[in-house]
């Protein structure tokens, strides 16, 4: 079934946040996206880990999976990526339930030489020959660099697309843009599936 129509239907329980754990149950600082080719089963174990813990959808370990933060040519990137997309998608076919694995797309810091525009769309385009058909961009702060690669890859195909601003305890993104008056409305030209904040002060102040 397709996660379109599950959705009419039924809530969604997704995975967490993936470096963090990571971090805690391996005892390390390192980069998780590095583990895709260097250490794999540690991917799939958290993988796991979240489907049993009752995750209907999980993402591919592939947060900073980009030539900036990896420091690494876009070859290099789209080889990560298309390792994370394989463990992600090996974890779910081995559970009983039906999972939805989603191409997990986050932001490119910009360093003045980088095509972020181009670079997301080769990243989504990436998980698109993969079989991967949900994509989400996690903790945008606005979508100048973000709205032209989505509008260019449902084009190609008409992806399910998730998208995650990150606002402080204002409301307000670092962009300036405020969570009330987001521009994802209904005059924006790309139709976005399903919208989320994330606040990125911590729980401790809701």
């Amino acid at each position: 079934m397709k996660i379109q129509e599950y959705l009419k239907h039924h809530k969604i329980i997704t995975d967490g946040a993936f470096g963090t754990y990571y971090a805690e149950r391996y005892g390390t600082q390192e980069m998780p996206e590095l583990a895709n080719k260097n250490q794999p089963e540690r991917v799939e174990k958290i993988h796991r880990a979240y489907i049993d813990a009752g995750a209907k959808l999980i993402r591919t370990n592939t947060f900073a999976s980009n030539t900036v933060l990896l420091s690494a040519g876009m070859e290099d990137v789209k080889a990560n990526i298309r390792a994370a997309a394989e463990l992600a998608k090996k974890a779910a076919s081995e559970s009983e339930r039906e999972i939805y694995v989603a191409g997990d797309i986050g932001p490119i810091p910009m360093d003045g030489g980088t095509d972020a525009e181009t670079q997301y769309y080769e990243i989504a385009r990436t998980f698109m020959e993969e079989g991967i058909d949900i994509l989400t961009f996690e903790t945008f702060s606005d979508m100048e660099h973000i709205l032209p690669a989505i509008r260019r890859i449902k084009k190609d195909r008409d992806l399910f697309v998730m998208v995650q601003f990150s606002v402080n305890q204002f409301g307000y993104s670092n962009a300036g843009l405020s969570a009330g008056k987001h521009p994802l409305h209904e005059s924006c030209p790309v139709r976005f599936q399903r919208i989320g904040l994330v606040l990125g002060m911590g729980d401790e102040i809701i």
